[in-house]
This record gives C-alpha cells, structure tokens and sequence, in this order.
C-alpha cells in the first residue's frame, strides 16, 4: 500500500533535516548505478545499498582518473624554451582559469514503480549511516517525462524523520538533506514513490550522495625532443603563489638518457637539484612549495645528466603539476653561470633549500573527506 500523502509538497518531522534545490552545478561522479531488484515493495523487504567507504571510496578514485579531473595539457616545447627567459607554460598549467574544479560522487540506484495504489508504486532500500553523517537523496522520474516524485526518510527505530515531494527547481523531483543526530546511527531506510499529482507508472533515478569531494589537480605535460642547445634541453617558467606546492617530473622517453631538473627562485636563485632520483634511475624530480615573500615566476631548467660524455639526441616529458599563480611575469630572472657549479658538486651546497622527494609516479589525488 502508498505511503499516505502529505497535505504539503514537503514537510519537516523530526531530526535535522533541509529539503532544499539543488546546490550550485558541479561535476558529479556515479560510482555504481545499482537496478532495483523490482521485490522491495515494503520496509520488511528493502534492498540494502552498500555505501561504505571500503566499497565506494575505491570507486571514487578510479573514477577520477576516468573522468580526467586530474586535467593533463600536452604542449610541445618551442624555440624559446632555449632562451634565458624560458617558455612560459602557466597559461596551459591551468587552463580553466584556476587550480581546482570541485567534484562529488553518488551511488544511483534505477527502478521501475508501478501506478498507485498497488505495491509496486514504493521502492525501499536501506542502508548503514552514523551519528553526524549527512544524508542527501534526489529522487527523479526518467521516464516518462514530467512526472513527480515523492521521498520519505526512515531512522532505525523506525520513524518517518523527513518527507519530500517535488521541492527540487524542477518542481517534480524530490531532495532530503538530512543529518543524522546523536545516538541515531544504524540501518536507516528511505522509500521513493510517484508524486502527488502522479498517477501512472515511471521509471525512476534515486542518487545517494557520497560524501566524497576532491579538488582536482591540474598537470601540464612538455613534451621536449632534438638536442641539447648552450648546455640545456629546455627552460621553463611558471608563476606561483607563496604557499603553492609545485612538483617538477621530468621522464627520460630516450632509452637509457637521463636529465637533471634545476629550480630557480624569481631572483635566479638556484633553490633545488634533482638528477636521477626517480624510481627508474633516469627520470629526476623536484617537490617545491614555495616560501613566503618569493611569489613570482619561477623556472624549471632540464639539462643533461652531467655524467654524459658527450651530447646525446633527447626525448622527454616533463610533467609540472600543482597550484600555479597569476602574479607579474619576470623575464629577467636569469641564472647566474655559477650555479652550473652547483649541479657538478651535487645537493651538498643547496641542501638546506632543496625539497626533494624519491617516487616512481605521480602523487595520488586525495579526495577529502
């Protein structure tokens, strides 16, 4: 039988609960879409979904790279990046305007209800929450179109906590956005049927939002080949603000050629070496945040490994991720001869300013919680 009606389009009953629009757009990751087993008709037979972090925050990391919200920008080098002001690369670094684009996820689950008042017209499914968790349902009718749905939200006890029909901007579909108070962690379940107005059958599309979000990284890739041109196989510069972490990861393509990674401050300041310190011996990188006051552009050199005997045809990709800023361009920073001194005697003299780390790949995405 049909839930009963409630007189209004959406009604609070207890616990903290909002039933609002929808929040401004955002990128929206599915980690699974789950059928409907069509025999949830009641609470005493409701699908249970799976909403843990063991299953979906897996699925929340592979999507991401699916879905390319770690953006990766190809440009090739061109003949300035042989120039003592180095090919600038910030414009491609981020090319939506800014260092993020904010993504969440949800678990979707797709069904069939038949026309009211018989069984098929309710779908129940339950699912495992604690105490402050934040609840978010959106219940839309797919097919056909311009019908209505209603929710309703039930906590383990089981009580009717929240009920919402055709409160979303479309004014059909239906939202809950509840948090679960203290004490009321356990089995909760909700329930999606037709809309007031809805009297005959529809397919139906019910989100629960993970609570996953992450904030991409952005990745420009140089792509470099030909010879070594006064010593150097490219220089490049990329603005950056006090605080950004900026990582430098220069891949050797040429089979057995390894590069070294020079980092220079605004001021042409020799701040961090790498050469070799990648997980296969030939790729080098570099992991910088930058101080406070040294905001600026900054520029990344790759050269030979200094051990080569002789010039070498090259092939590499130099991988620049991390935050980059949009501060005043400073074409004059040129290095000063005497820092090729530096690569020859190694990291002993700029130790104190180098950060450097050892991996073999690029650093995971860490999508907080």
């Amino acid at each position: 039988m049909q839930a009963q009606k409630p007189a209004a389009l959406a009604v609070f009953l207890s616990g903290a609960a909002a039933l609002s629009a929808p929040a401004a757009a955002q990128e929206t990751l599915t980690l699974q879409t789950i059928p409907s087993t069509g025999t949830n008709t009641s609470a005493s037979t409701a699908q249970s979904i799976d909403l843990s972090d063991a299953t979906n925050l897996p699925l929340f990391n592979a999507a991401l790279a699916a879905f390319n919200a770690q953006n990766s920008d190809r440009i090739l080098q061109n003949q300035t990046s042989f120039t003592a002001a180095g090919q600038f690369v910030s414009p491609e670094l981020f090319p939506f305007g800014g260092p993020t684009v904010s993504v969440n996820s949800d678990v979707a689950v797709t069904g069939h209800l038949t026309a009211p008042p018989t069984a098929g017209s309710n779908n129940y499914f339950s699912f495992a929450e604690t105490a402050g968790a934040d609840i978010g349902l959106y219940g839309t009718a797919t097919s056909p179109p311009n019908q209505g749905t209603e929710l309703l939200l039930f906590d383990p006890h089981p009580n009717l906590v929240a009920v919402a029909s055709g409160n979303a901007s479309d004014g059909l579909s239906s939202i809950i956005d509840f948090t679960v108070p203290g004490g009321d962690g356990g089995e909760w379940q909700t329930a999606i049927t037709q809309g007031i107005t809805t009297t005959s059958p529809i397919n139906y599309r019910l989100q629960f939002q993970t609570p996953y979000t992450a904030l991409s990284l952005f990745t420009t890739n140089v792509i470099g080949s030909g010879q070594e041109k006064n010593g150097l196989l490219g220089t490049y510069d990329v603005n950056a603000n006090p605080g950004d972490n900026l990582t430098f990861d220069v891949n050797a393509n040429t089979a057995l050629i390894a590069t070294a990674l020079l980092l220079f401050d605004p001021n042409g300041n020799l701040v961090a070496v790498a050469s070799g310190n990648g997980g296969d011996g030939y790729s080098s990188i570099i992991d910088f945040t930058i101080p406070a006051g040294d905001g600026g552009e900054w520029q990344i050199q790759v050269s030979p490994d200094s051990y080569l005997p002789t010039p070498q045809p090259y092939a590499y990709d130099l991988m620049i991720q991390g935050f980059s800023g949009l501060g005043p361009v400073n074409p004059t920073a040129v290095p000063e001869s005497s820092v090729w001194a530096l690569l020859l005697l190694g990291f002993g003299g700029i130790g104190a300013t180098a950060h450097l780390k050892k991996k073999a790949s690029n650093p995971a995405l860490d999508p907080g919680r």
